[in-house]
């Protein structure tokens, strides 16, 4: 029989060529993985980087972290358009009270936080993506609070950062008060530091996770020296800052006490001399009806 004539090869579809620079004037690098903070997704090469930048699950994300933090997010996916809440809370400054710190956050204290916890997500990720065996047995951070309070516990922990915005539980043991009174026993128990920065959301942020981090703690400092150095002494000047503070309020509350107890012994005198007065008055008017029997009493 005849066999069935040829089939025609298939014509390839011409693919649109790729704008090399994006528009942005920045050529792009194949090969090169980057991590997006805000999804937590790694993807390799510029390419992939653009397209997941301009995709609809990076941008559904963007606005689920406005969203939860009223903070902007930028093309790279941190943090660093103007707040949309301009009243949400800071945490900075010796007026705010904060159940569980004795320290005072300062701006300064929250920008090298940052700058150290950055760097060391930085060398931890790059050291992942050579050998993820070896990065995770010799990893720079840990956050959580089950981790950190295992680090601690362990002594692993160079430094501890905990947020200052933890909610206030009533749960007795277990809640989440008890467990961050516990680090905070321990570390000082330890020697470790302690150092009370930032909030939840911006701790999530920094370690490039969709969620809020209460606590995190450093197990190695190697890559971030200085900026560790410099965490550690403004957490340090914000304690001494905490305790004159402490010391000026109780003094400013002794000396109100004494003022009230000076104010009250003074009405008390008052009050007795006034008596001692109206008592003397009567016996000199009854003295004056007993030697003149006959006169009018006097009113």
């Amino acid at each position: 029989g005849k066999g069935n004539p040829p089939k025609k090869p298939k014509k390839k579809k011409k693919q649109k060529k790729r704008d090399p620079t994006d528009g942005s004037g920045e050529k792009r690098k194949p090969g090169v993985a980057r991590t997006c903070d805000v999804c937590d997704v790694t993807c390799s090469g510029d390419d992939a980087w653009f397209d997941h930048l301009k995709g609809k699950a990076h941008a559904k994300a963007e606005r689920r972290v406005e969203r939860d933090t009223g903070e902007g997010i930028g093309e790279t996916g941190v943090g660093g358009a103007k707040p949309h809440n301009q009243n949400a809370p800071t945490f900075i400054g010796t007026d705010v009270s904060i159940r569980y710190a004795d320290q005072v956050i300062t701006p300064e204290l929250n920008a090298v936080t940052t700058a150290c916890v950055s760097e060391l997500k930085r060398f931890q990720d790059r050291a992942y993506f050579k050998d993820q065996v070896k990065a995770r047995m010799r990893r720079r951070l840990v956050f959580g609070l089950r981790e950190v309070a295992k680090a601690v516990q362990l002594k692993k922990a160079r430094a501890v950062v905990v947020a200052p915005n933890i909610e206030e539980t009533n749960d007795a043991e277990g809640g989440l008060d008890d467990v961050v009174a516990k680090i905070t026993a321990a570390a000082r128990e330890n020697g470790t530091p302690i150092v009370f920065a930032l909030t939840r959301n911006k701790l999530g942020r920094i370690v490039g996770k969709r969620m809020r981090i209460s606590a995190l703690a450093i197990l190695d400092q190697d890559g971030a020296v200085e900026q560790f150095r410099e965490m550690l002494a403004c957490a340090a000047a914000g304690r001494d800052a905490f305790r004159d503070e402490a010391e000026k309020k109780k003094d400013e509350a002794e000396k109100k006490a004494a003022d009230a107890e000076r104010a009250s012994a003074k009405a008390e005198e008052a009050e007795f001399s006034g008596k001692d007065g109206e008592n003397l008055g009567v016996q000199d008017t009854r003295r004056r009806e007993e030697s003149n029997p006959g006169a009018e009493p006097t009113p």
